[in-house]
């Protein structure tokens, strides 16, 4: 697991600039003068966040702003403030505003980048709230607003050989889970203490923030549930869902 003390650095410096070469060469590419990354707590979205400032984002909405140069700058809101972003060296600059929008629109003015084109990462599939997006457009009214979702997603489909090491190490994690996992389960244990067993296993096992789901039926298996009272029967089959994105 990474360190609960100093700097938090789950990628290389490396691939930091692999990452940010990929991105502005798309934007390059585009026209786009300026792109803003939206990420919410949904697990589709807060991976391109992620991605771009080493920030793992557990809920609410979260903007990361890529200028033509130099680090992504990091706008998030008033739930957990800016603090478990700081950790990483990613972001030269943190703001923290409830209105996203209008932040990020201050922002690009004080940067002089108030009248370019603004690509918008995930405008076209809704993780960028519509009222944000109010707030961006009345915040900068000379600029071109535009859709650059695919331009984002492109750029980052091809994955670097840190990367693949990642998927590895994180593959093998879930293999040692389920390991360990397998021999404890005993007829006679509810399903909620089967499921806090897995979770404790779990953070143990080095992954961050994983959701159990469990189901135990005979001969079929039952509707997935975080688990229930219900005790587990010798001829039940259990499924155990450990969803996590790893350390």
């Amino acid at each position: 697991p990474p360190p609960s003390v100093a700097t938090v650095r789950l990628t290389s410096n490396e691939e930091r600039a692999r990452r940010m070469k990929a991105v502005r060469d798309a934007m390059r590419k585009e026209d786009v003068d300026v792109l803003v990354v939206t990420g919410r707590d949904d697990i589709r979205y807060r991976g391109r966040t992620f991605w771009l400032s080493d920030y793992w984002q557990l809920l609410a909405d979260t903007h990361v702003v890529i200028l033509p140069e130099g680090n992504p700058i990091w706008v998030g809101g008033q739930i957990f403030g800016p603090d478990q972003a700081m950790l990483t060296n990613w972001a030269d600059e943190f703001r923290m505003n409830g209105k996203p929008g209008t932040e990020i629109a201050n922002l690009l003015k004080d940067k002089g980048c108030a009248d370019g084109t603004v690509g918008i990462v995930g405008m076209s599939d809704a993780s960028l709230a519509y009222q944000h997006y109010m707030e961006l457009k009345e915040g900068l009214p000379d600029a071109t607003l535009r859709d650059a979702t695919d331009l984002f997603e492109d750029a980052r489909h091809f994955n670097s050989e840190e990367e693949l090491d990642n998927f590895r190490a994180t593959s093998q994690i879930f293999r040692n889970i389920y390991a360990e996992i397998e021999p404890k389960i005993r007829p006679g244990m509810t399903e909620i203490e089967l499921a806090a067993m897995c979770h404790h296993i779990s953070r143990e096992g080095g992954l961050r923030d994983p959701m159990i789901l469990i189901s135990s039926a005979p001969l079929d298996y039952g509707a997935l549930s975080f688990g229930t009272t219900k005790k587990i029967g010798k001829d039940d089959v259990v499924t155990i869902w450990i969803e996590s994105a790893g350390p």
